[in-house]
């Protein structure tokens, strides 16, 4: 089944991206590995809601979704959502990078609060 073969091959490619960009961050950033599906969660250290959605968009041009958009209870305010169904296998690493920037300047304005 293509797409199968397309499903995986991204998710793997997901998963690649995200362990060499946060390599030496997983005290910190965390995500799950799926067996199958279309996305997977990754945990930030910091809130990642709308105004967090908006500002990744609008200056790393990725958009990731915030798990309490599919809570009905608020809950996951620290968690992601990361699809990898639907993207071009040569756009993923570029993405996580540009992923890897923005959570690592809210985690620097973050410590830089505290």
């Amino acid at each position: 089944a293509p797409q199968l073969e397309h499903y995986r091959r991204n998710r793997d490619l997901l998963l690649a991206a995200l362990e060499k960009e946060f390599a030496g961050q997983r005290d910190a950033v965390s995500w799950n590995r799926p067996e199958g599906g279309f996305f997977l969660t990754m945990k930030v250290p910091f809130a990642f809601g709308q105004a967090e959605v908006l500002r990744c968009a609008r200056e790393q041009h990725v958009i990731p979704m915030p798990l309490t958009f599919f809570s009905l209870t608020g809950t996951c305010r620290d968690s992601i959502r990361l699809a990898f169904s639907n993207v071009q296998p040569s756009l993923i690493g570029e993405g996580v990078a540009r992923l890897g920037k923005f959570v690592n300047q809210c985690r620097e304005a973050c410590d830089a609060a505290v």
